[in-house]
């Protein structure tokens, strides 16, 4: 997704990206919340999940840093398809989407 961004881009994005830590057991995102920016997880453990007709949890994938997250509602304008939970501490920078209008 990064591909074909020259230096004074990447610094740009570098400059609006804010660090967050969040605790375990708290969301990242939320399925169903307008995309907030791109996430790129530094540090921690992360679980993706649905809620299925019958509301029940499931599981898509458990991912660990370094990753990102958030790029197909960033992409798509979309609200977000899953619910990302930190399964540890996690350490993220967040682009905020007005980042990367223009």
């Amino acid at each position: 997704m990064l591909r074909g961004l020259t230096p004074q881009h990447v610094e740009q994005l570098a400059q609006a990206s804010v660090g967050q830590k969040v605790a375990a057991g708290h969301a990242l995102m939320n399925e169903g919340d307008r995309p907030s920016g791109l996430v790129f997880l530094l540090q921690g453990g992360v679980e993706i999940f649905k809620h299925g007709p019958d509301g029940q949890r499931q599981s898509l994938a458990k991912l660990d840093a370094p990753t990102l997250l958030g790029e197909m509602s960033l992409i798509t304008d979309r609200p977000s398809s899953a619910t990302v939970m930190a399964l540890s501490e996690c350490e993220l920078q967040l682009s905020r989407r007005r980042s990367f209008s223009g």
